[in-house]
C-alpha cells in the first residue's frame, strides 16, 4: 500500500507537469469560463462541459500518464523497485481520476449551480470516469507514446460526448445515450435544466448504473484480452 501512495503522489506531481496533461485538465475549465462570460445559464455550462471533462480524464488523461513513464523509459526501473503492474495501474488511475474531480470541481464553481448539489454531482463524476478507465487503459496497450494518443482515444470522447450532450437537439441521442456510461449524468440534468428540457435526457437512474457496471466489466474483459494477446507494457512484469 505504501509504494502505491508513493507512486500516486509521483504521478499527480507528474500531472502537474506534463503539458499534455494539463492541456486536458485545463480545456473544459477554459471552455467552461467562455461559456460564462457568454451568460450561458449553469445546467448548459454543466452539460456542456462536466461531460466532457468525464471523458477526458479517463480516456487521455490516463493513457498519457502511461505512455509518459514508456517514452522516458521508466517502466524497467519501475519493475526492479518491485513495483507490481496492479499498483502501477491503480496509481495511474487514481491521478487521472483525482484530476478530474478537481477540474469538475472548478468547472462546478464556475458555472454557479446551488452548493447542495456539489456532493452527488462529483459522486456522479466519480463513477462515470472510473466505468471508462478501463477503456483509457486499453488504449495504453496500443499507444507508443504520447504523440499516439492524439488519434487513438477520439472515437470513445465522440460517442461518449456527442450522445447525452446532443440528446438537446434531437431525441435519437437521448436514446443512444441510454447505453453510455455518460447517460448517468441526466441525474444532475433533471435537477438542473430548465423543466422544458428534462425530457431530452431522462433516463432511470437504476438502469444509467447498471449500463455503467456493464460497461467497466466489459472493459476489464477487452482490457484482459488485449494484454494477453499483446505484451503489455504497463504490466511491468513482461520486462526480464
Amino acid at each position: 500500500m505504501r509504494k502505491f501512495w508513493t507512486l500516486l503522489k509521483k504521478d499527480l506531481w507528474a500531472s502537474a507537469q506534463d503539458k499534455m496533461v494539463l492541456m486536458m485538465f485545463f480545456c473544459p475549465i477554459v471552455l467552461a469560463i467562455l461559456f460564462r462570460a457568454a451568460i450561458y445559464g449553469p445546467w448548459l455550462i454543466l452539460m456542456a462541459v462536466t461531460v466532457l471533462n468525464m471523458v477526458l480524464a479517463p480516456l487521455c488523461t490516463c493513457p498519457l500518464l502511461i505512455a509518459a513513464e514508456k517514452e522516458q523509459g521508466t517502466l524497467p526501473l519501475l519493475r526492479r523497485s518491485k513495483v507490481r503492474g496492479g499498483e502501477f495501474i491503480a496509481a495511474k488511475s487514481a491521478a487521472a481520476v483525482l484530476t478530474g474531480i478537481i477540474a469538475a470541481v472548478i468547472i462546478y464553481l464556475i458555472a454557479g449551480e446551488d452548493r447542495a448539489l456539489l456532493g452527488e454531482y462529483l459522486l456522479l463524476n466519480a463513477v462515470i470516469m472510473i466505468s471508462l478507465l478501463p477503456y483509457g487503459l486499453f488504449i495504453a496497450v496500443f499507444a507508443r507514446d504520447q504523440n499516439s494518443l492524439n488519434v487513438y482515444p477520439i472515437p470513445g470522447i465522440l460517442v461518449f460526448y456527442v450522445l447525452p450532450v446532443f440528446s438537446m437537439f434531437h431525441p435519437l441521442f437521448g436514446e443512444l445515450a441510454r447505453w453510455v456510461p455518460t447517460g448517468l449524468y441526466s441525474v444532475i440534468f433533471r435537477q438542473t435544466a430548465p423543466a422544458e428540457y428534462n425530457t431530452f435526457l431522462d433516463i432511470p437512474f437504476f438502469w444509467s448504473a447498471i449500463v455503467c457496471a456493464v460497461w467497466f466489466v466489459g472493459g476489464i474483459l477487452l482490457l484482459w484480452l488485449a494484454v494477453k494477446k499483446r505484451d503489455y507494457l504497463v504490466s511491468l512484469e513482461s520486462y526480464k
